[in-house]
């Protein structure tokens, strides 16, 4: 069953910006050598491990994209040095109760700050969803499965 329905990455390594709009159960990215096919992974790691590679750990200097770098230093756009990746999931028949049928989650790494900032339109699509559907709305309750499913996805898809 098809769970991310799309992953948007701005600013990582050789990534500039990519949507990857039309994701499957099974999504094959194909593209010559050294265009960032390896990079879309590692940002995904980066996204459920807060690894930039395997058993590596995030360093913003050395994994902040080369091209935004050289925009930064011609433009004053300093404070707009970030890295960020979003995630578009689709719960299927996983806590209907407790998550919106889709939802994103986005984390975003500035350079000025050691701490990943996560955003996520979870709780205004799920007070959407519990209204339309006559179920009780828990922010706590919501909080907490989003927590559940994205460790749950990233056993399954994360070695």
């Amino acid at each position: 069953m098809k769970v991310i329905e799309s992953v948007t990455i701005r600013y990582f390594r050789s990534v500039y910006t990519v949507n990857l709009s039309q994701c499957g159960d099974l999504t094959v990215i194909t593209g010559k050598n050294d265009v960032g096919k390896s990079n879309i992974l590692k940002a995904l790691n980066l996204f459920f491990c807060n690894q930039s590679d395997y058993l590596r750990n995030f360093n913003f200097l050395e994994d902040y994209s080369i091209k935004r770098k050289e925009e930064v230093k011609k433009d004053t756009i300093r404070g707009q040095q970030f890295i960020s990746i979003t995630v578009r999931f689709l719960r299927g028949d996983r806590m209907p109760n407790s998550l919106p049928p889709a939802f994103s989650v986005t984390k975003r790494w500035d350079m000025h700050s050691s701490e990943c900032k996560t955003t996520t339109d979870v709780q205004s699509r799920m007070i959407a969803y519990a209204n339309k559907q006559g179920i009780k709305y828990s922010e706590k309750i919501t909080a907490t499965s989003l927590s559940t499913f994205l460790n749950r996805i990233k056993s399954i898809y994360v070695p």
